[in-house]
């Protein structure tokens, strides 16, 4: 039978029961996030500790009174940004250059000017009001991140494209070479969650400059 053909009683009882599904799988997803991101926020604050002042001194260049807090942790191996109404940039022990610094900061500063932190709140809100939707559990942090490097890199001249891609690069490696995988979602300078989504991110940066002639270069690195 379908729902047509059902009486009066029984489609307040089916759809009673889709409601009561629905709201499960409401609570289910809330207590799944909620452990998740609070515990991880918590090891956070426990493990965190401030640094010598030089990643600090590169902010304030980048963005003077920029109201981003920086804390180093030893419990991930890429930098990421922290916060809705209090930013924090977390950076790691990654041994990396002044202007390798200057690029990770630009791009976390970045996601702050475009409120992405703000975007990625609502994008999880959604997940766990439609779970049920399969097109809400894309990889919704990738997308966020090729648009946080086309706007970082809008005004910028290819050349430091290529440095930047460099930076991304070096990250990654150090990334992979380490125990350390924390899994936290937000909005972190490399989250590559495949071969494929690191790839497009890649060539993303590129189409944007529309350079094919460097987009060849950075094929072969890839190779």
């Amino acid at each position: 039978k379908t729902y047509a053909d059902l009486g009066a009683d029984k489609r307040r009882l089916a759809l009673g029961a889709i409601f009561g599904i629905w709201v499960l799988g409401i609570i289910a997803w809330s207590i799944y996030y909620s452990i998740t991101v609070g515990g991880l926020l918590i090891k956070l604050r426990r493990t965190c500790y401030k640094g010598d002042g030089r990643v600090e001194r590169i902010l304030e260049e980048i963005a003077p009174n920029s109201g981003i807090s920086i804390r180093y942790t030893d419990l991930v191996d890429t930098p990421f940004l922290v916060g809705i109404f209090k930013p924090t940039i977390y950076m790691t022990e990654v041994e990396c250059t002044d202007t390798q610094i200057k690029y990770i900061l630009t791009h976390e500063y970045t996601h702050w000017k475009r409120k992405d932190p703000w975007k990625l709140l609502f994008a999880y809100l959604m997940i766990i009001i439609f779970w049920w939707n399969p097109f809400l559990h894309k990889d919704i942090k990738l997308m966020i991140e090729m648009g946080c490097d086309k706007t970082m890199l809008r005004d910028y001249p290819m050349r430091y494209a290529l440095e930047y891609l460099k930076t991304i690069c070096y990250v990654l490696e150090a990334e992979k070479h380490s125990l350390k995988k924390l899994n936290f979602n937000s909005l972190n300078f490399v989250d590559i969650n495949s071969e494929e989504g690191f790839k497009q991110r890649l060539f993303y940066i590129l189409d944007a400059k529309e350079n094919l002639k460097l987009q060849k270069k950075i094929n072969m690195a890839v190779i």
